[in-house]
Formats: C-alpha cells, structure tokens, sequence
C-alpha cells in the first residue's frame, strides 16, 4: 500500500514538471503547443487549447482538448485527433475520462455526458446538470417530465447511488447527505454506501465524523449513523467552533406581569384569535394562542386563517389547513388562490392545466373541469373551456355556456363579455341586455347603459332605447351622468338620461359622500343634495365648500370663512380668515393670523393664540405655536404646555409628546404620567410601547410598567391580552453525548 502511494505521487510530480515545461503559442490567430526546447508538440490549428474550465493541467493521461468553430473534442500531445469537436464543454473527470455536454436534440438546454481518453462514450448523454466531487465522483441531476432527480456516479459511470433522490450534497471527508423522495436525508458515503437512516430533514456540515443535521427548522449534531449526540434545538451549530446558537426567546406576558410560556423561534406572529405561527429556518408550526403545538406537522409557510383554514405550503406545493393543523386540502396544488370561503386551484396533468373551486369543507364547488377559473365576486364564477368563456355559480352549476371570448365581470345582475370582439352584456339567462357594441360600455345603478366608442357617447336603456346621446364627453357619476355642454361645461343627467342640471358649470365634486354635491361656476359653488335639491342656490352661492365628514361645513364668501349644515343653512358667519373640520362642537378658525376655538353659538372658546390647530377628539386637541407643540382641553386650558417638538394624541385623549429626542407620556387630564426620557413611545391597545437603548417594554397608561425594557421586540396580542417579548440568545457550548 505504501509503495502504491510513492508511485502515485511521483506519477503527479511528473504530470506537474511536464505541465510546467510545455505552453500555448499563437500564429494567425490560432494556438498550437510547443515543449521546452521549442518544438511544436501540436501545431497552430485551434482556436483553443486546454479545456473549456479553467484548470492547472494542460493534459491529461497525454490528452487535451481543442477549440474549433465553438465546439470542442480531444487530441493527443502528438495532434493525432481522438474525437471531432462536437462538444459544448469539455473538461477532465478523473486521469481517464472527461465529462462534456452537447445540444438536447430537441429542448434549449444542454445535456452531459462522460467520455473516456479514447473518445468513446462511458454514460449517455442525460445529465442536465452535473459537478464534480473528491477525485473520481460525480453528484449528476436528470429531469423526467418536470421533476428533478440526482445520483452518484464514478468517472468511469458506474451508477452508485440511483437516479430516484431529490438531492445529493457533498459534506466533505468522504461523505455525502442524500435526501430521498419522502424529503428525509441520510449519511451516505462516496463510494455510495449508506450509513444511516433518513433521519433529519437535512444536513449540512460535517468535522471528525460528527454531522449538522436539522430537523423542523432545528439543528443538531448526530454520527454517520445517525445517533443523535446533540439534541435539534439550536438555530445553527459550529462544529469548528464546537458552539451552537439558540433560536430568540419568546416570553408570553400577561398585563398582570405573569410570564405564561417561554418559547423559542426565529419569529412569532398572530395569526388570529386563537393561534400564533413560530417560524424557524425554512419553515413554520402552528401554536395555539398560550403557545403550545397544535400539532407536529412542520410546513413550510403559513398565511392567515380566514373562513377558519390557513393556505400552507410543503414542498413546493399548496394545502389548505384548518386551526388544529390538520390538512383541509391536501398540499397538492401549485397555486391556491383563497376567495373568502372558497379556494381557487390550478392542477397540471400532464401537458394540460386544469383549474378547480373547493368549499371550507374540501367540496369541489365547480364540478366540471376547466382550464381555467377567474373569480367575479363570491357568488360567480368565469370559467374557460379550451378558447371560450362562460360563468359558474358557486354552487357549481353551469350558468353560462363557454361560447365568450371573455367574461370580464359582473356588475348589478349583468356579466359584462367579450363576442367576436365587441363588449356587451347577459343576463343569469344567457340572453343579451345589450348586444355587442363597439368601444367601451358600462350599466348604472337604473340598469342603463352607456356606451362609448368613435362616434360619440350614447345612453341606452334595458329595451334597446337611445334615452340620449352626446358627441362630446359623458361620464357615470353617482347622480347619474355629467355631460359636457358649449364651451366645456359641465351638466348633470340623472341615471335615465334626462337632463337634470344644465350644462353651466365648470366642475361638479363631492363633498359629502354620495349625499351633498359641489357646482362650481367661475369664482363661485353652489351645493345640491342627490336628488338634485339645492342647498345652497345662485342667491346664496358661497367661493367654496370644503369637503368634510362633520355635521357643519366650511364655508368661504368673499374671502371670508364661516360655516353651514348640511341642509345649506348658516351656521356660523362669514367672517374669519379660515376655517378647519368642525368637532366636539368645536369650529377652528383663523383670527389675525392666529388659530382659534369657537363654538356652536360662536362664541370664541379659545382665543386665537396658535398657528396650527386640530380638530378636537377625546376632549383634547393639539396646538402649535413658534414651532413647538402643545395640547388644550374643550375650555382651551392648557394640558400639555406648548414646548414640544412633537404630540401624538392617544385614543383616550392623551399625548404622546417629543422634544430634543425624547419621548414622555400625558394622559388627558394634562398629568405626566411617564417621563420624558424614551427614543420612542407607541400606543398599542391600552399600553404604550416603550423603547430606552435600543430595547423594548410595555407600561400602561397609569405609569405601571407591564414588561420590563429588556426585548428586542414585543408584539401585542389584543384578543388574547398578552405580550409576546422577543431576546436574542447568545451561544453555548455543545455537549455532546
């Protein structure tokens, strides 16, 4: 044995002087090679010499590779030709074989294959990828249909481990980590033997004989054979370093300062009312809301429950969960899309996709199959049977035969399709409401019709009956149509076409949704209601309405600002510079360049004192003055002085208040309840999230502090009332049993 590795190694320092005494020359643009005299060993012929991957070696076992016309073969160190260059790439194996690719015969991409230093070939052409491990083994990946198998095969290509795994990684030492087609993995080594069971999920690393394994997202330490020495709980394991990393803590706190459960995952999120996902490296578990497992299935990602069920996914396919992690919907499918209580799925058999609809209790919805199924709302279906479309109801019956060349939607009763090219609209009966029309249509709440195209803009009605039509422009609105009359003013239609407001205005807007309308003409706005009653009328014009969601609306007439209702009665006069969104029967105005308080007798309440004001809310409002913030009562009393670089107001009233950097808190009575001494301060239910270097706690409105300030993050959970407080762990040694 010893005197078979002296001969090996003088073998390799031969190789390596007579790789080092020879070199490439060029001559018309052509290399060729020369020896250490400078006699030419392969004439000038190629365009390349070597192999199409950088190597140290320019021969091997007396052989390289050639370049010619972007294809590559093999020739010997005396130019005597061993093959003709029909190879893609081109470079060695071993001492006596090489591995090269060449076109498929039929798909855009490239196959490999191994030949020998006699061109002949060792393992067909079947690889669509392959690298190179140790000094005679190859990790090769072949494709049947659209899923991808890998195998070990030596240079020579023998078959060492079949063709059936759904990955093959080299560990080093010796070793390989072979996942099978149940996604479990096992030690195997180079030569092909296994040594153990499919026991983890994956493996990754391996030092003196001992493995990184991982299982659900966990990784421990195991032997070849698959002993456990370490149990899975660290988030990653450093053999070299013999450490290993926890997952974060995650402590579970109750307003009460109680800690329920400590558990330990990457991220934990709330789902819902009743469950929490903890997520790991390249997966996820499903935890009730105290914490615990819900079940041991491990997926690979989870979203929100809605209608009960979570769209999961394993593998590369997706299922449908319910809220005890049991499989609704089978992880079968390349896509879920969730439709509210419905779940839309596309299934591949063979060249052909299908698509299908299941309930929240895994009933298929829309029997027949179909290649495709758009949602329209949560009662209908467009489905498509080869190239036309028609509708399915959600109780899976076949509304509307697949005759359409679309259905784009279903608005108020009508599916809106595509026919030969042209737009119109069916009824649930198949019949048509309007027959195709060129350009664009659209129905009204009355069931009319608008169509637009080239020619114009025309209303029809449910029979067929032109009601109006316009050459200019005629837009839906929810009073019916706008129409434009001479010189580009604007009219209003109601929805059965009949002229309802002439065509004298240059804008109509809302301000108050769906209920009051703005019409403005020139400098000034008059206000209709939606059954085209005027509020405020030519006589009584105002310059502008401001839109707003209150009970009294600012007004301005001359310049001046005051205030209506919305039944277009003055409310307030006109006679301040501006006006804000009226509240808590309190009307901001503007007075000599200041901000103000009146209320509903307009009676000033707070005098104008500021240059920034709010709408009251909870009795309190923030003020401005000189750049600074403050907050003020209903009687204008001061509560928070006015020194702050910025105010947050609370739900319940009170102000969450910055200056040089530094939050502090005051409830609505103007008390100081928590200090100014804070990076942040954020109101989540009835606590606030505290931020002090660069760590995390929680302490209630009182003052009280919940969790002390010692997280990298908390997460509250309002259904369930607790606090989820996330701490980074540092390493540990391993103790390996």
């Amino acid at each position: 044995m010893h005197r078979i590795a002296v001969l090996l190694c003088c073998f390799l320092l031969s190789l390596s002087a007579f790789a080092g005494e020879i070199r490439i020359f060029s001559e018309n643009n052509k290399k060729g090679i020369k020896d250490e005299n400078g006699k030419v060993l392969i004439p000038a012929l190629y365009d390349e010499l070597g192999w199409s991957q950088a190597r140290s070696e320019l021969f091997v076992n007396k052989v390289t590779g050639y370049k010619l016309s972007g294809k590559w073969g093999l020739v010997t160190s005396k130019n005597k030709m061993i093959c003709e260059s029909r190879y893609l790439d081109l470079y060695p194996a071993s001492e006596r074989s090489f591995l090269a690719s060449r076109p498929h015969r039929w798909k855009k991409i490239k196959t490999w294959g191994l030949i020998s230093s006699k061109g002949k070939i060792l393992h067909d052409f079947e690889w669509v990828d392959v690298k190179k491990i140790g000094p005679d083994r190859l990790i090769a990946k072949v494709m049947r249909g659209n899923v991808a198998f890998y195998g070990l095969v030596s240079a020579k290509g023998k078959v060492l481990i079949p063709f059936v795994q759904e990955k093959i990684m080299d560990l080093g030492s010796g070793y390989l980590s072979v996942t099978g087609q149940q996604a479990k993995t096992a030690v195997y080594s180079w030569t092909g033997e296994r040594l153990s069971e499919n026991f983890a999920d994956s493996i990754t690393a391996c030092k003196d004989a001992k493995f990184v394994y991982f299982s659900q997202g966990r990784a421990g330490i195991s032997d070849a054979s698959g002993q456990v020495l370490q149990k899975p709980v660290f988030r990653s394991v450093n053999l070299e370093k013999g450490e290993g990393v926890l997952y974060p803590s995650w402590k579970l706190v109750t307003p009460g300062k109680e800690t329920k459960q400590t558990l330990h995952y990457e991220e934990l999120q709330v789902l819902d009312d009743y469950r929490l996902v903890g997520r790991v490296q390249g997966g996820a578990q499903l935890l009730s809301a105290c914490g615990e497992k819900v079940t041991d299935e491990f997926y690979d990602s989870l979203g929100s429950f809605q209608y009960g069920l979570s769209l999961a996914k394993k593998g590369e396919s997706y299922g449908l969960v319910d809220s005890t992690g049991q499989w609704v919907l089978r992880p079968h499918f390349k896509q879920i899309e969730r439709m509210g209580e419905y779940a839309l799925v596309n299934e591949q058999y063979g060249r052909m996709s299908y698509a299908e609809v299941f309930d929240v209790l895994n009933r298929r919805i829309v029997s027949d199959k179909f290649q495709e199924i758009c949602p329209l709302n949560g009662r209908y279906f467009a489905v498509r049977r080869g190239e036309h479309w028609g509708v399915a109801r959600s109780t899976g019956n076949l509304l509307i035969e697949c005759r359409y060349d679309s259905v784009l939607a279903e608005e108020r009763g009508l599916f809106k399709v595509i026919y030969w090219g042209k737009k119109g609209y069916i009824n649930t009966k198949d019949e048509w409401a309007l027959r195709p029309q060129q350009g664009e249509i659209q129905v009204n709440q009355a069931g009319n019709f608008l169509v637009s195209n080239q020619w114009g803009h025309t209303i029809l009605s449910q029979e067929g009956e032109k009601l109006y039509y316009s050459p200019d422009s005629l837009v839906l609105h929810p009073l019916g149509f706008l129409y434009s009359g001479k010189k580009q003013k604007t009219g209003i239609l109601d929805r059965n076409g009949r002229p309802r407001i002439e065509a004298s205005y240059d804008r109509v807007y809302v301000v108050q949704l769906d209920s009051l309308f703005g019409l403005k003409k020139g400098s000034r706005v008059e206000m209709i209601d939606k059954n085209f009653q005027y509020r405020i009328t030519t006589r009584h014009q105002m310059d502008s309405i401001v839109p707003s969601r209150s009970a009294w609306l600012p007004v301005c007439k001359d310049g001046r600002y005051g205030y209506i209702d919305t039944d277009g009665l003055l409310r307030l006069a006109n006679r301040y510079q501006q006006a804000g969104e009226y509240s808590e029967k309190r009307a901001p105005v503007k007075l000599q360049g200041k901000w103000g308080y009146v209320n509903e007798l307009e009676r000033l309440v707070v005098q104008p004192w500021y240059d920034e004001v709010s709408p009251f809310h909870g009795g309190t409002a923030i003020v401005a003055r000189n750049g600074h913030r403050g907050m003020i009562d209903l009687q204008g009393r001061i509560l928070v002085d006015v020194d702050f670089e910025k105010v947050v107001k609370t739900k319940e009233g009170g102000g969450i208040c910055m200056s040089q950097g530094l939050y502090g808190y005051y409830n609505a009575h103007g008390m100081p309840v928590i200090a100014r001494r804070y990076e942040s301060i954020e109101e989540i239910g009835d606590f606030l999230l505290v931020k002090r270097g660069g760590r995390f706690g929680v302490i209630d409105k009182r003052g009280v502090n919940i969790v002390p300030v010692l997280y990298d993050r908390i997460v509250f959970d309002a259904r369930n009332k607790h606090f989820l407080c996330k701490q980074s762990a540092a390493a540990r040694s391993l103790e390996l049993h």
